[in-house]
């Protein structure tokens, strides 16, 4: 019988970190560790491991009802939008500061709410999603440039943007280094990467353990720590400007998905997709966002924040800084 390989080093010396239950189909999954290396990932079905070599293979995509609808009525969407369009731009500045003028492209786009933040600010926005249904609505978005599908395999040219982002795209990524790799050939030089995921190595993580809403199985299928990014961003070629451990727009949300399962992202979407319309619980998500940011900013002093915001910059293969 074939051992579960790890999806950063390729080892074959992993042992059971977390037994994790799927609160849809009740389904058990576990999430090993690599002794080699310290990664953290979810075994893929065998069907999946023969993707791994080009990059291809993918975990579950996400239920249309993940895509970010707007409420129904007048008022509330508005102040909606704009408190999301706040969240994201505080997300987006590091990299506005770093890349003040080009090409951006935002991998794992959505419905292109970054894209929109970075055209709005001058920049020549390109967006790529695997999904077809982000992507389309993206690609509606006048000024966008956005096209379906993975990083590895979309024959974009050689060195021909300034930045790229992967927000919340890389826990879902089955060969996250052959991915960074493809993104480090098709930045210029010098040009500036930021990768956003959820930290294993979190207080949350500790807490919660497989009620963790960072977790996500099987949607999520690499786990990354601190140390295991730096190391994939050091073996992929990238150089860490800074690492970051809060998000305003994440840390205390996976704290209170973590809580209150009912108020998580994906589950008010599924209720607005069936015809209802939860303001009320939105309205106690946000005031219970606002009341846990006191914990989120105590455990991102102590560095494990419940994300990892790492913004890097292309290394050229000649090793020159």
């Amino acid at each position: 019988m074939n051992r579960p390989k790890c999806l950063l080093c390729r080892s074959e010396d992993s042992g059971p970190f977390l037994a994790v239950q799927d609160r849809n189909p009740g389904k058990g999954f576990q999430i090993l560790k690599c002794a080699d290396c310290g990664f953290v990932y979810l075994p893929l079905p065998s069907e999946m491991e023969e993707g791994l070599s080009d990059g291809q293979g993918a975990c579950p995509p996400y239920p249309k009802e993940y895509w970010w609808t707007e409420s129904k009525g007048s008022f509330f969407p508005m102040l909606e939008k704009i408190y999301r369009d706040f969240l994201l731009f505080t997300e987006v500045r590091d990299i506005l500061a770093l890349v003040p003028e080009g090409k951006v492209l935002d991998v794992g786009c959505g419905k292109g709410d970054i894209l929109k933040l970075l055209k709005k600010k001058g920049l020549e926005a390109h967006g790529l999603d695997s999904a077809g249904e982000a992507a389309g609505c993206a690609r509606n978005v006048p000024g966008l440039h956005v096209a379906q599908g993975d990083l590895v395999g979309s024959e974009y040219e050689t060195g021909c943007f300034d930045g790229i982002t992967f927000f919340h795209v890389l826990e879902h990524i089955t060969d996250p280094a052959g991915t960074l790799r493809e993104a480090h050939r098709v930045l210029r030089d010098r040009g500036i990467l930021v990768v956003q995921v959820p930290n294993i190595d979190s207080v949350q993580s500790g807490v919660f353990g497989r009620n963790w809403y960072g977790l996500q199985v099987p949607y999520h299928v690499s786990h990354f720590s601190p140390r295991t990014l730096t190391n994939l961003l050091d073996q992929t070629e990238f150089e860490i400007i800074r690492m970051k451990h809060f998000s305003l727009r994440c840390n205390s949300m996976i704290l209170v998905s973590s809580l209150f399962p009912c108020l998580n992202p994906q589950a008010l979407l599924e209720r607005s997709s069936r015809g209802k319309n939860p303001v009320l619980l939105k309205l106690t998500c946000l005031a219970l966002t606002l009341l846990f940011q006191p914990f989120a900013l105590l455990e991102s002093t102590l560095g494990r924040g419940a994300v990892i915001t790492a913004l890097a910059r292309k290394r050229s293969r000649r090793g020159k800084k």
